[in-house]
């Protein structure tokens, strides 16, 4: 499952991985196609069970339907999550928000209680908090990788600080043979 990356013109488009889009699309379907399925038998009253099947069905889809919603415009076809324009004056572009890699003071990566997406944070010297929703599509190792790879040495030095302390740059190389390149801008590899 590697990052989805393709360089186009002088940027690098990120979009997200295959396997996620088929993770989060049956998870979201399947738990909608439950609750209908929960509906239904609980409708019939034939169980001594209908009335938690009503119960957990009428409970939960709503919440699943809000889910859905907020993860829908992730699942554009061909839709670029995240834009970098890599090298000493580059920047990071998500939406219509934009953040240059010297501005950033902190990245950060949570997941959001409100609707469950992992969003990645940017802190900016002026203290500004730019959100981008990955829409689950991105997984925290990859924005691990990206990070330090594209964006990481471009950085100011206490947003270099702050991101060695945050990575541990031995255990994503156990978990996926990333190493971190000492030189400047490096090249995209497929």
């Amino acid at each position: 499952m590697l990052l989805n990356l393709r360089q186009k013109n002088d940027s690098i488009q990120v979009k997200g991985s295959k396997l996620l889009y088929v993770h989060v699309s049956l998870a979201l379907l399947g738990s909608l196609v439950g609750l209908f399925f929960l509906f239904r038998t609980g409708i019939k009253f034939e169980s001594h069970y209908s009335f938690y099947y009503l119960g957990v069905s009428i409970i939960f889809t709503p919440f699943m339907l809000y889910l859905a919603l907020w993860h829908l415009s992730g699942f554009i076809p061909g839709k670029v999550l995240i834009k970098i324009i890599p090298g000493e004056n580059g920047e990071i572009k998500s939406g219509g928000k934009s953040v240059k890699f010297k501005d950033i003071n902190e990245v950060s990566f949570y997941r959001r209680p409100i609707n469950l997406m992992n969003v990645i944070l940017l802190e900016t010297r002026d203290g500004k908090k730019v959100r981008i929703p990955t829409y689950n599509l991105i997984a925290d190792w990859q924005v691990d990788i990206m990070v330090d790879k594209y964006i990481y040495p471009h950085m100011n030095e206490q947003a270099r600080k702050v991101w060695d302390r945050k990575i541990d740059l031995k255990e994503l190389f156990e978990s996926t043979t990333y190493k971190r390149e000492e030189s400047g801008d490096t090249p995209i590899n497929h």
